[in-house]
């Protein structure tokens, strides 16, 4: 999807997270609130990190 949509590195965690929905959804606002309080780098590496760790551990 991100090759269709001409989504640069730096707009894809932006795009994933407006993608999410329901229990997904609240779960990265969840997410990117502890990874903000704890001076984690909001980036795309990150994001797939934790959310393969949450959805498909």
């Amino acid at each position: 999807i991100f090759q269709v949509v001409g989504c640069p590195l730096v707009q894809k965690v932006t795009l994933a997270a407006f993608m999410l929905s329901g229990e997904a959804g609240v779960w990265w606002q969840g997410a990117l609130q502890r990874m903000m309080a704890a001076g984690i780098q909001v980036n795309w590496e990150n994001f797939k990190r934790l959310f393969l760790e949450k959805y498909f551990p």
